[in-house]
This record gives C-alpha cells, structure tokens and sequence, in this order.
C-alpha cells in the first residue's frame, strides 16, 4: 500500500481540517479489500475509488461521504485496485459547518450529494474524472474553501476547548471539570455535546483513553499488556482488553497478529 500524510492543508482549513490521509493500493481484480476503521474521536470526509461496489459493513455506499464519530468497528470493503483520501476533521466541526446534529451520523455517514450545498454533485463527478490523487485533493480542498466563504460559520468554541482538553488528557481530566470551565449545567453539557460531538462526553472521554491506549499498543512501546492499562488509567488488565474488544471487536494480541503481521 502507498500511504501519503504529507499533503499541506491551506490555512483558512486548519481551523476545520485536522489532517489529511490518502493511500492507493495495487491488487488484482478479482482479491478483495478491507479498510477498518476504529473510534479516534475525530469525524471527516472520505473519498474511495475502486471501480466496484463500496460496502460499509455489508451496506453499499457512495464513494464521497462524510462520517462522524466511530463508536463501533467499521469495515469497507472493495476489491481490485483502490485509492483513497480521507480529511479528518476536528470533533466540533460536523454541527457548525455542515448544519448537522452530530449525533445524526454517529457510526453512520451521509451521502456527499445529499449535504444542503450547491456542486457536491460536481465536486464527486471532478473526483471521479482523475487519477491522481494529489489533484483530487486539490478538488476538495476548493470545495471546502467555497464552503468556508460562502457563509459564516459559527463555531462553538467551548466545544472545542473541551474535546481538545480530553484529548490532551487522554480522557483523564475530570468531566466536572470541563463543565465548570465552560459555565455551562451539567443537563446543558450533555445534550450539546451530542449536538457537536455526536456522543456523550463520558464516552468521549473512553474514546480518548482507547486512542492512547492503541498508539502504545501499535507502536510496541511496552513490556507487558499490564503496562499499557496502567500508563493509561486501566484498573487492570481486564479491563483494558474488555474496553479494547469493544472498541474493535479484537483482543489487542488478535489485533496485532491481523494487522501487524510484520
């Protein structure tokens, strides 16, 4: 597979688009080819070029759409050759610039063409009309800069102080806490959380400890499974594996052996 992370992100995008991925992948026809997706606490706009059906746990899909949160395990699946880009976006940006609940598209996505904007339409036909997938970035790049000046977006900046905090944090800092921090009620911080965010903050918080926990795993940077609980607010072992299943239906030694087979 062919991975590219070094694609620029304009400046009047970097308050909106955290990073930006894009990958290609060189496989006969006929060989099958899974993408999985685990909770990272962040949502973005997906583009998959493939030539076949794009399926989303075993329901078809567009080839450009917007997700949200992760909560459970997605797998896509196409066959022969694909390529790909994803823009994540920040955990805030889904209410504010796309006029949607982010709760709406929690472990779920929303066809590109079906978004309230004018050339969603025309942007996937540009897409769909080129190889390259540093032009095709390009292409979404300008659609998103149009957004951006077309109307003003307003953003809720305590939402984005607070998932910044928890991911800093890795889930630890106290959710009181924040709530105080943002003078906002406990009832209030829950419902607009789920408004911008699309989940809870306590899951949230679980999410952001799950992705620490998955960077150490991924980058090997233990001795035993104990150390990766403890170092991130684990009560134990136990619980560790029982909240990484459920993040990715693995163990994290299963985990390993599929997709770290190096």
């Amino acid at each position: 597979m062919e991975i590219n992370c070094t694609y620029t992100i304009p400046e009047a995008l970097r308050p909106y688009v955290k990073s930006v991925l894009s990958f290609r992948e060189y496989v006969s026809g006929h060989l099958r080819h899974n993408m999985s997706f685990f909770a990272d606490g962040y949502p973005g706009i997906m583009y998959i070029d493939s030539g076949t059906d794009i399926m989303l746990n075993d329901k078809k899909i567009s080839s450009l759409f917007l997700y949200g949160q992760t909560v459970k395990p997605i797998h896509i699946t196409t066959y022969g050759e694909v390529s790909a880009f994803i823009f994540i976006l920040y955990p805030h940006i889904i209410r504010s610039v796309f006029g949607i609940h982010a709760n709406e598209i929690t472990d779920s996505c929303i066809d590109f063409e079906l978004l309230p904007f004018v050339n969603t339409k025309y942007t996937r036909e540009q897409l769909s009309a080129t190889v390259s997938i540093q032009e095709r970035l390009e292409i979404m790049t300008i659609f998103l800069l149009n957004l951006a000046g077309q109307q003003p977006i307003s953003t809720d900046n305590r939402f984005s102080y607070a998932t910044a905090r928890l991911l800093q944090s890795n889930g630890e800092i106290p959710l009181k806490e924040l709530q105080n921090d943002m003078q906002i009620s406990e009832r209030t911080f829950e419902r607009k959380f789920k408004e911008y965010i699309g989940i809870s903050p306590r899951l949230y918080a679980r999410i952001c400890r799950f992705r620490s926990a998955m960077v150490q795993l991924q980058a090997r940077n233990y001795t035993k499974l104990t150390d990766i609980a403890y170092d991130n607010g684990y009560s134990d072992q136990s619980h560790f594996i029982r909240t990484f299943q459920e993040f990715t239906g693995y163990t994290p030694s299963g985990f390993l052996t599929v997709f770290h087979k190096k």
